[in-house]
């Protein structure tokens, strides 16, 4: 069985394939997506009665799908 090969840690070739982001970065880039997934769901919400007709909330929930869907595209 062949072993890998080393690596020096301190060559500049594996400093530059390290990622430098911080525990910090990483948490705001995830409270940033996060927010995004919260108000990509918001956008698609229509507020429900006991009166609504589900074929017309169906309907609403389709057209606002694909208004985000095409925004989304450019």
């Amino acid at each position: 069985m062949d072993t890998p090969p080393k690596v020096d840690s301190t060559s500049p070739a594996y400093s530059n394939s390290v990622s430098t982001q911080t525990s910090a970065d990483v948490s705001a880039q995830q409270e940033q997506r996060r927010q995004k997934q919260y108000d990509a769901l918001m956008s698609t919400s229509v507020p429900l009665d006991d009166e609504d007709d589900p074929s017309v909330v169906l309907a609403e929930l389709r057209a606002i799908r694909k208004e985000v869907a095409r925004e989304r595209r450019g």
